[in-house]
């Protein structure tokens, strides 16, 4: 499940009817869709694998899957319009002679299709990345080990951050790589988990803007597991300097809350990084599966 900018709520998942290949089913919730109404992506030929959704500010949605019907596994996609519907099923790129087994998907405002997916080859693992409308499947990294659960997200300025799990001795160690709103990609991915943290999962990428990002993920034994956040900001607290500041994020970007995550009956604190907080608007709390937990109006009475 993914919400929208819209209100809406995205669902996809897998479904084996009896004595029959499983099939993509999808189905939207959203203001005035008081029914759940689900329909088929897939034909009963197909074989899929788990969907990955997508969805966008206005409220439509891409939905991907690995299809295994042929080989090699390649990674299909419907198009879904909130008002048309579900448009044509194709390929996501051309055939090629690798295996597309998962994807990380992601929107960005101006209804674009991001997708990034893992590839294994003889003696090396890649990471590979497709934009619709201007960049065909392309080798973002390369990499000796195993790569897995490879995640990514936008900021508000239209960055693009991704995270993925590299297993170095049977130990996943995880690692970050950024695009910039101008299309300029990081040298490398980076190393963000230290050994002491244990075996990372669970990753949950932050991104406020391409400046400044948190990742959520679990550490520690299987039975025991501690949550653990990394940041990377590039606006630390400092004194003036002869240097001009570089341009700050939209004022959405600078509201920060103490402490995060938080836990049940914790204090929970909001501060404006900006010289002066907005006097009016809410702010609305969400938990890490996107749900709305519920909105707080501002009050700038006591100043």
């Amino acid at each position: 499940a993914a919400p929208d900018g819209s209100g809406g709520l995205h669902l996809a998942w897998l479904y084996t009817p009896p004595a029959s290949n499983p099939r993509v089913y999808y189905a939207h919730l959203g203001p005035g869709i008081p029914v759940l109404a689900h329909i088929s992506l897939t034909p009963d030929t197909a074989r899929p694998d788990a969907p990955s959704l997508a969805p966008s500010p206005d409220g439509s949605c891409y939905v991907l899957w690995p299809e295994r019907v042929t080989q090699p596994t390649r990674l299909w996609v419907v198009p879904i319009h909130p008002v048309t519907g579900a448009g044509t099923r194709r390929r996501l790129t051309p055939t090629y002679g690798t295996t597309q087994s998962s994807a990380a998907p992601v929107v960005d405002r101006n209804g674009i299709l991001h997708v990034l997916w893992p590839v294994s080859v003889t003696g090396r693992n890649e990471i590979h990345y497709y934009r619709e409308y201007g960049v065909p499947d392309t080798v973002l990294e390369i990499r000796p080990e195993s790569i897995q659960n490879l995640s990514a997200a936008l900021d508000v300025w239209g960055g693009l951050h991704f995270t993925f799990e590299g297993v170095v001795g049977g130990v996943p160690q995880v690692r970050y790589r950024r695009r910039t709103r101008d299309g300029v990609w990081d040298v490398s991915s980076a190393l963000l988990s230290a050994p002491e943290d244990g075996y990372p999962s669970r990753l949950l990428l932050l991104a406020e803007h391409e400046e400044a990002v948190t990742l959520l993920y679990a550490a520690g034994s299987s039975s025991e597991p501690t949550w653990l956040a990394r940041d990377r900001d590039a606006y630390p607290a400092r004194g003036p300097t002869a240097a001009g500041e570089p341009p700050r994020p939209p004022s959405i970007a600078l509201l920060r809350a103490q402490p995060n995550p938080v836990r049940a009956g914790a204090v929970l604190t909001l501060r404006w990084a900006a010289a002066r907080a907005p006097r009016s608007g809410t702010v609305s709390f969400y938990d890490v599966a996107g749900r709305r937990l519920g909105r707080v109006a501002l009050d700038a009475s006591n100043g």
